[in-house]
């Protein structure tokens, strides 16, 4: 690969994770409209629904970055009340939408479009989720202060109840403490 590939590369990565929100959008439209994806449709044996499943203790999920809702329609039914994907693509969205009427969890869950890093909850949530969007939160991008105003006080660990992001490198997965 040349050097200018490389760098072209580079930059349209940097610009999908840090970018104004009007070309990160326009970048993951572009990523998802076509086939590129399709291989991370199903997640079911993926292990941070074991967690998940523990965690969300029927409660309420948060899922930033939701993609094509994989999470919404893979998790157990009784494992959640209710659940908010947000996602910056139409496409994403659309295919998330499509999945949940067809496994019958409408009445539970709902998407958002927008930017995770902007997103401004309308409710408290008991678990937020980053999955593979952990990777496009800038380093130093300060998340809302003790979590106030987002996590549900119910539940054995408060304010930092449970965000999990996943590490693909080495499939483990982090409590992330806010």
């Amino acid at each position: 690969m040349s050097f200018v590939k490389i760098v072209i590369r580079k930059m349209r990565s940097g610009m999908m994770s840090y970018g104004p929100t009007s070309i990160k959008r326009l970048l993951w439209e572009q990523e998802y409209s076509g086939d590129k994806w399709n291989f991370a449709y199903h997640s079911m044996s993926d292990c941070v629904y074991e967690h998940l499943e523990k965690h969300a203790a029927g409660g309420s999920i948060l899922d930033l970055g939701c993609g094509t809702g994989n999470t919404a329609t893979e998790l157990a039914m009784n494992a959640y009340c209710d659940y908010t994907g947000v996602d910056i693509s139409d496409t994403c969205l659309g295919k998330a939408e499509r999945r949940t009427q067809q496994n019958g969890r409408s009445a539970k869950n709902r998407f958002v479009r927008g930017d995770f890093l902007n997103y401004v909850p309308t409710q408290f949530y008991d678990v937020i989720l980053f999955r593979e969007s952990i990777y496009h939160v800038p380093p130093l991008c300060a998340l809302p202060e003790s979590g106030r105003g987002i996590y549900s006080e119910n539940g054995d660990l408060g304010p930092r109840r449970a965000a999990f992001a996943q590490a693909v490198d080495d499939a483990e997965y982090y409590q992330v403490g806010i």
